[in-house]
């Protein structure tokens, strides 16, 4: 790949993004998840960043964010969702909009719809990953479309503070 990007997306820490992992080598967690952005100190002429990797599945080593990614993720999306209707409502009531106008609304819609539909799988409890944190190159984000709402969902900073006690008493035998 030689066309790379100069600048890369920032992305704060507690984002939530959605990851494309690959193919995976024996237990290597692998395919489309969402995953945390753990980087304090992101910019956009880094090329990587270091995540944990999102589950629907409970196990050990795993840490419980119940509902919170898909709760905001449903608020983003009704948001955007009541938003479009109500331009396309409108313009079909004042019929001004010329038929290529209206065209790109109902593609607009039916793009946001796509997501909508997407994520509808997603409405479990989440589980951080803990011993799966890795490094990825930002060419392995993915977003569906421009209404995707990975991304801009972002976790607390309690949140966050708990993830960070969860990896020290993972790898550094802390807080036992």
């Amino acid at each position: 790949m030689t066309n790379l990007p100069k600048r890369y997306y920032y992305y704060r820490r507690g984002t939530v993004i959605r990851v494309n992992f690959g193919t995976n080598l024996g237990s290597e967690f692998s395919n489309i998840h969402f995953a945390i952005v753990l980087d304090k100190k992101d910019s956009p002429n880094k090329k990587t960043l270091t995540v944990l990797p999102l589950t629907s599945k409970q196990n050990s080593n795993r840490f419980s964010l119940g509902r919170e990614v898909f709760s905001q993720t449903t608020t983003i999306l009704n948001a955007q969702m009541e938003s479009l209707s109500n331009r396309l409502k409108k313009a079909s009531k004042e019929n001004k909009l010329a038929n290529q106008e209206r065209k790109n609304l109902q593609n607009d819609f039916n793009d946001l719809q796509k997501v909508v539909n997407t994520f509808k799988a997603y409405d479990k409890n989440s589980y951080v990953r803990v011993s799966d944190i890795t490094t990825i190159s930002k060419l392995r984000i993915e977003r569906i479309n421009k209404y995707d709402p990975s991304g801009k969902i972002r976790l607390s900073s309690q949140q966050m503070a708990l993830i960070s006690r969860e990896l020290l008493k993972l790898y550094l035998n802390k807080f036992d």
